[in-house]
């Protein structure tokens, strides 16, 4: 809801400048410590997907593919002094950090491929006053232009709302699903060539092909109504793999149901329906267990079946790891070989070179007598092991362990040396602290 609301004022506060959302979030950052977060579940990610569309604007994933954090990369969220992002930075992305498809994925196929195949119209296009209405469903997003009108008709993450009936410019009512993603793009007076108008369809478009194919997908069995030229075609969806070819005013119209336009491909123009992954070509396919064949349409509209030829590797569960065993707790654990470099004050890490990881701070005292003092490192972030003469005597910083409170050491007469290990816990991700000084 907040990208529609969002998304309207800025139309109105800029009604001739371009919208786009730089960073539509699917997800979020992962911390030590917390839970696997995330924004929105596969279906409400595809749904906000498609409203942005509907206000006629673009989008940016973020993140489309999650990564890793690898070495001493991973950073400090601004939340809390506590917060310690995770090496992983897989963000409950579209395409997990592995590379793996989710079903997050699969659902915005659906609105990423209609954005690409049907872009075109969506390029021409700009939100307006509404223009398709809505009877039984919370919301309609309109945007038109020369040629022809898309309508997103979403029920805002009512998950009760499967179905909505609308009223066409035209007064033509139309009824239409809102599976799977909890809206549909109505397509009505696309201009799909100078011979051929689309006046509507019921049927979400995947998005038109070579010069005379549009693919439309909705649930099995749904009642097709597609209007071409002023002739009205009504066909019924295709249950499972199957794919529905219907010559109709010069255009051939290919209906899928819509878990089947989730594992839809074009490839060197050649449309493939059916495997869960094509490659770089139509013969570099991955298909699932059940999958037995699956259907090859060329430009034309020629249509081949092809199957399976090996099935898929089985999966094997990774080992289980063991628990962990501390070997030894050692006292200062500096080489005896480790040369010194010399500096004439305290210096923070980045002016030293060690913009990463660890760094070790060295400091001789001579002492006439005996005494116990209290250490406190205030310009110190994140945190540091100390020592005096080779004993621990505590962790300043953040942590478990750690203190920033002021730490008890008793020095001896004569010649004393206190030694830090500072700890680079990451550098903030954003907000008014980035730039902090670390060492």
């Amino acid at each position: 809801e907040m990208c529609i609301r969002d998304s309207k004022k800025l139309r109105l506060r800029q009604p001739g400048a371009p919208l786009l959302v730089t960073e539509f979030w699917a997800g979020w950052f992962d911390q030590w410590g917390a839970d696997h977060r995330q924004r929105g579940d596969a279906t409400e990610t595809a749904r906000r997907a498609l409203e942005i569309l509907g206000c006629g604007a673009q989008y940016n994933y973020y993140m489309w593919h999650g990564g890793t954090n690898f070495a001493f990369w991973g950073s400090r969220l601004c939340r809390t002094d506590s917060s310690y992002q995770t090496t992983s930075y897989d963000y409950d992305a579209t395409l997990a950090e592995g590379g793996g498809l989710t079903d997050k994925y699969y659902l915005t196929r659906l609105v990423n491929m209609a954005a690409s195949y049907m872009g075109r119209f969506f390029a021409a296009s700009k939100a307006d006053p509404p223009g398709v209405n809505i009877d039984d469903a919370p919301d309609a997003l309109n945007i038109s232009g020369p040629l022809g009108r898309l309508a997103v008709i979403t029920g805002n993450g009512r998950d009760e709302i499967d179905s909505a009936t609308v009223s066409l410019p035209n007064g033509r009512m139309l009824k239409v699903s809102l599976e799977p993603l909890g809206a549909v793009l109505v397509p009505v007076g696309l201009k799909l060539s100078e011979e051929r108008t689309l006046d509507y369809a019921n049927l979400m478009p995947l998005g038109e092909f070579g010069d005379n194919i549009l693919l439309l997908h909705g649930p099995e069995g749904w009642p097709g109504e597609i209007s071409v030229n002023g002739r009205e075609l009504r066909a019924e969806v295709p249950e499972g793999d199957d794919v529905t070819v219907h010559e109709h005013e010069g255009l051939k119209i290919v209906l899928v149901n819509s878990d089947l336009a989730t594992r839809t491909w074009l490839v060197d123009d050649t449309l493939v329906f059916g495997p869960d992954f094509v490659g770089e070509t139509v013969e570099d396919v991955v298909c699932g267990r059940r999958l037995k064949q699956y259907v090859l349409m060329e430009p034309d509209g020629t249509v081949t079946l092809k199957k399976v030829k090996t099935p898929p590797p089985a999966r094997r569960a990774p080992p289980r790891l063991g628990p962990w065993k501390r070997v030894l707790v050692c006292k200062e654990p500096v080489a005896d070989g480790l040369e010194w470099r010399r500096i004439d004050r305290p210096r923070d890490v980045d002016r030293l070179g060690v913009h990463y990881g660890y760094l070790w701070y060295r400091v001789e005292t001579t002492e006439p007598r005996a005494v116990r003092r209290h250490l406190f490192l205030p310009d110190c972030e994140d945190r540091a092991t100390m020592f005096l003469n080779g004993e621990l005597i505590g962790v300043w910083g953040r942590g478990d362990g750690a203190t920033r409170t002021p730490i008890g050491a008793n020095f001896k007469r004569g010649s004393n040396v206190l030694t830090f290990l500072v700890d680079n816990l990451g550098r903030l991700n954003f907000g008014p602290r980035i730039g902090e000084l670390k060492g």
